[in-house]
């Protein structure tokens, strides 16, 4: 549980596991023959999210743009840049994004998030999201299937690394939204507070094994303290 001492403002919403399936979205959606599909856990970010008017979004790990495609059905003002490093999901992505008409608001890049975050203009994004891989490197069976692979285990993309770049992206008060197990609850919490977020919503959603969590932090930068040489004449600082 969340320590309240550290995070006093959110209340932790236990939700059952649940069946989702946007309305809009048609029978048609592309998606590879094999290798790595969206899960239940995109679909329940996607929901999770409520985007802002206008607001700008930033997406690291893009899938088949299931995510951009709900939230831009959502709120027709957002715009949304998706990064992807997986060649035939970026295909699907734009396939879907053509498909329901979204040109206007999604944009999927096919880069490596790790160079791709320093070509992006700093402070400009009101929102960053991420389904991003769970397991750590060397944890586990490592699927044979490069695609499966990439998504579930931490191989070119972490949530540390995620929420470091955050840090340079998000204006102020800007919102970060991800899911992630249960199980690495603390490591989330360290990371936040060490890269001044602060919890504003969470909900976790219980499973019969592997439960998962739903957050949403916001990005408040503490200003820097004015340090004054303890040699420099006060003269013209001070009235």
């Amino acid at each position: 549980m969340i320590d309240p001492a550290r995070f006093p403002n959110p209340e932790i919403r236990l939700t059952e596991e649940r069946s989702l399936e946007p309305d809009f979205l048609k029978e048609a959606l592309f998606q590879p023959q094999k290798g790595y599909r969206f899960s239940a856990d995109s679909l329940l970010l996607a929901e999770f999210i409520q985007p802002r008017p206008n607001e700008r979004i930033l997406e690291f790990g893009g899938g088949c743009g299931i995510i951009p495609l709900i939230l831009a059905k959502k709120n027709s003002s957002v715009k949304i840049i998706s990064i992807e490093i997986q060649d035939e999901l970026v295909s699907c992505a734009r396939k879907n994004v053509e498909l329901y008409h979204l040109k206007e608001q999604i944009e999927f890049l096919q880069e490596d998030a790790n160079t791709a975050w320093e070509k992006l203009l700093k402070g400009s994004f009101q929102r960053i999201i991420t389904n991003p891989p769970y397991r750590e490197a060397g944890m586990g069976r490592l699927n044979p299937e490069i695609e499966k692979a990439i998504a579930r285990h931490e191989i070119s993309l972490s949530l540390k690394n995620i929420i470091q770049w955050s840090r340079e992206l998000l204006a102020p008060e800007g919102k970060i939204n991800f899911i992630f197990p249960s199980i690495r609850n603390d490591e989330v919490i360290a990371l936040l507070k060490k890269n001044q977020f602060e919890l504003v919503e969470v909900e976790e959603i219980k499973r019969v094994r592997n439960g998962v969590r739903l957050f949403e932090a916001s990005y408040n930068p503490k200003p820097s303290p004015i340090v004054i040489p303890t040699n420099a004449s006060s003269e013209g600082h001070f009235k």
